[in-house]
């Protein structure tokens, strides 16, 4: 038996020379016992900087690469062939003139983020990939929340992945946040057709968050992610609930409920500025002195507090959209209003099974997350 055994791991070891380095790992896990992988998982569930590219790295992009395809242009009937055809073109050059500027890490770790958020129910959204086109102009996913019936519409959230730790990076990603953004090219996962099918739209002006961890993180993750590996038809693959639990959830979480609270500010900002006009409704006029006087304390309010400032006259708000000048308006405010209740809720749910000790190890390891936290307040 210890004689066929050793004939079987020296096969076993061949087999990895042979198919490269980014099965090494995934072969060898699969002769660990399970309490050797429950030791290794443990200890590369905290964070583990790592510099270059590793088998972590590598055992990531074998699984996420496959799961997170852009839809093409050509999908699309929403503009007509030629302005899509244009835009094919435009996405092809900016590929060409992009190509070899990005780390293998940073393409991996937004690969991972756009399956992980919708798979492992993340945020509580379900997350629908956008189109080379739109990615290459800043948006890597689009978040929806099946919510319609609570909000009155469908509250959604754009995604900008980043690995960057360079606080000129960040600054200019964080721009963003000021206007929002434009998708062109999308398929809701939430209004539908008749048949089932989702409708396509364009998004115009739709509030963004920028996501990410540094880097030299990624290949700590594919370290763990390999400790989940499974053989099924011969075939490499992972536990699907293997991220359910992770840390790093709890990071996402904080960095885009600090950035929707500075959006929620800008628009609120925004809006009581045009309420000042508003001489036939009343109840919005004492919204306005309310908020004032809010904006005048000592400490600044939080955005609870602005919420719930606004939240008696939500029914005379909707009011407004025969004023041509507030639509827009309104509608991100409206839009950020509902996201932050829905990802606050998604964040207490999720402190409960969260381990403290490994979220504080994981926010001090990120420079990525002190900025994206830091900057957006």
């Amino acid at each position: 038996n210890r004689a066929r055994c050793a004939m079987g791991c020296s096969r076993l070891a061949l087999r990895a020379t042979v198919l490269g380095s980014v099965y090494t790992h995934q072969i060898n896990i699969m002769i660990l016992n399970e309490a050797e992988r429950e030791k290794r998982r443990s200890h590369y569930q905290e964070p583990r900087p790592s510099d270059g590219l590793g088998d972590g790295v590598l055992f990531l992009r074998s699984i996420y690469l496959g799961l997170d395809e852009h839809p093409s242009v050509t999908d699309f009937h929403l503009h007509s062939k030629a302005e899509q055809e244009a835009d094919q073109r435009e996405a092809d050059e900016m590929k060409k003139k992009f190509r070899g500027s990005g780390h293998d890490e940073a393409d991996v770790l937004e690969a991972m983020l756009n399956v992980e958020i919708d798979r492992s129910e993340w945020f509580g959204a379900l997350t629908s990939r956008t189109t080379f086109y739109d990615d290459l102009k800043g948006t890597d996913a689009v978040l929806e929340w099946d919510e319609k019936e609570r909000f009155g519409f469908v509250p959604r959230l754009l995604v900008d992945v980043t690995s960057s730790s360079q606080q000129e990076k960040i600054d200019e990603k964080l721009k963003k946040l000021d206007e929002g953004r434009d998708v062109k090219y999308v398929r809701s996962q939430v209004d539908v057709d008749r048949h089932g099918q989702g409708n396509e739209m364009a998004l115009k002006k739709i509030p963004i968050v920028i996501l990410g961890i540094d880097k030299n993180l990624v290949e700590g993750l594919g370290q763990y992610a390999i400790t989940f590996s499974q053989e099924r038809n011969g075939k490499q693959s992972m536990d699907r609930k293997a991220f359910a639990e992770h840390p790093l959830k709890i990071l996402l979480l904080e960095q885009a409920l600090i950035q929707v609270d500075r959006q929620i500010r800008q628009e609120v900002a925004r809006l009581a500025q045009e309420l000042i006009n508003v001489k036939d409704i009343p109840e919005l006029n004492e919204v306005i002195e309310t908020y004032n006087k809010l904006m005048k304390e000592t400490e600044p309010p939080t955005v609870d507090q602005i919420i719930e400032a606004f939240e008696p006259v939500q029914n005379k708000i909707r009011q407004l959209y025969k004023i041509e000048s507030i639509v827009s308006i309104l509608n991100r405010w409206r839009n950020l209003r509902a996201i932050y209740i829905l990802l606050l809720e998604k964040r207490e749910e999720n402190e409960k099974t969260a381990s403290t000790r490994l979220t504080d190890q994981w926010r001090s390891s990120s420079e990525t997350h002190r900025l994206l936290t830091r900057e957006a307040a």
